[in-house]
């Protein structure tokens, strides 16, 4: 099935006009593909307003792909490629979006969409490689390429195993040994959903509070907050479960209206989830110390310029902090630490050499970054992990 490919210049939000009005309907060339195209509407937010003739627009088809084949011969460097898979939630079918990274003669960061495409049940490690593979050797990149970012699941593991079956080794950086990139973003998801696992009880009542508030009528809220003399400044977001950042801005805001969820227990008797005191200070307590996390998340996830540098002095931070969470006199946190540091330590083991290879290559950092990180990390054992980068 041919796939839906739109210009890196383009994100999928700027492929909406914001007015709702229907863009000007695509050339007769331009083939429509209406299985990609009602992907695409089920995978953006609601409140985005698409209209499918959007979509249909030469905005998101007709890109000049030309112009970007010849960009990408021209360029004599390698290529960074990274991949996701979406499903829809009502039709349950699985998209995969192939981009392209590298940075062009002006040291300006270039990101292309090569290739956006729906992926047939079952998603198997195989159907992904066959997917990957069509697109590079469509793209001449085949040769080009340095690593290529993944979200850290089995699947993928599989599958770049495979395509490095089809690679000559003597194409890729050292043999291959450095192709597979873990997601840090990713990586740090994961970490996060365990440790919060520890408090799962305490989120939960936070978050069905949160979702009565959201249903309570406006005038009664207000009231509410009238009378204790909260300052109204912020909406109370409802998190996304699998995405722990939202849960952190979830009970951040949540833990400022604190008193009103208790004054709302008195008004209204529908309201039985209210969470205890003890939930309230173990949230304030566990969002002290996600806020390095979320702060490291929003680095990771910038687009307009390369991150990889910044990477691993963010990775050091964060191991320095889960050591020091250890030894946390509150039981819970510590048992959250050491959830999160187990699967920390086993994702460090995979990109800590390759991390601090590019850190050395930043002129503002050089070894003293490494140097100084190291020995807070293993101590005595700090030489001889230095020595692994050089």
């Amino acid at each position: 099935m041919s796939a839906v490919e739109v210009d890196s210049s383009t994100t999928l939000i700027d492929c909406i006009d914001e007015s709702n009005d229907v863009l000007p309907p695509p050339s007769p060339t331009v083939e429509t593909h209406e299985e990609e195209i009602d992907g695409v509407v089920a995978l953006l937010p609601g409140e985005a307003r698409i209209l499918k003739a959007n979509l249909r627009s030469p905005v998101w088809l007709n890109f000049d792909k030309v112009k970007t084949m010849k960009a990408l011969e021209k360029y004599h460097g390698r290529v960074v490629v990274t991949t996701d898979m979406w499903t829809t939630s009502n039709q349950k079918r699985g998209y995969m979006v192939i981009t392209a990274h590298f940075i062009d003669d002006s040291w300006n960061l270039q990101s292309h969409i090569l290739r956006f495409v729906y992926v047939p049940c079952p998603h198997t490690a195989q159907a992904l490689c066959d997917a990957m593979m069509d697109t590079f050797l469509d793209w001449n990149i085949d040769r080009k390429l340095s690593t290529i970012t993944v979200h850290n699941c089995s699947t993928n593991h599989a599958m770049v195993s495979i395509l490095l079956e089809k690679f000559d080794p003597n194409c890729l950086w050292w043999s291959g040994s450095l192709f597979h990139v873990r997601c840090a973003a990713h990586i740090l998801n994961l970490i996060l959903k365990d440790g919060l696992e520890v408090i799962k009880e305490a989120i939960e009542k936070i978050r069905d509070s949160v979702a009565f508030w959201t249903a309570t009528p406006e005038r009664e809220i207000e009231e509410t907050i009238c009378q204790l003399r909260i300052p109204f400044t912020k909406t109370l977001p409802l998190d996304c479960a699998t995405w722990w950042n939202s849960t952190y801005l979830m009970l951040q805001t949540a833990i400022e209206y604190k008193d009103a969820f208790s004054h709302l227990k008195h008004r209204d008797t529908q309201y039985k989830t209210v969470p205890t005191e003890n939930d309230w200070k173990l949230a304030v307590e566990i969002c002290g110390r996600l806020k390095v996390f979320y702060n490291v998340t929003e680095l990771f996830s910038r687009t307009r310029y390369p991150t990889a540098n910044l990477l691993f002095a963010k990775i050091c931070e964060i191991k320095i902090a889960l050591s020091e969470w250890v030894f946390c006199d509150n039981v819970v946190v510590q048992n959250m630490s050491w959830k999160m540091e187990k699967k920390y330590d086993k994702y460090w083991q995979n990109i800590h050499g390759i991390l601090g290879v590019v850190l050395v290559l930043d002129p503002r950092y050089k070894m003293t970054l490494i140097e100084y990180s190291f020995r807070g990390i293993f101590g005595i054992e700090a030489e001889s992990k230095i020595e692994t980068v050089l």
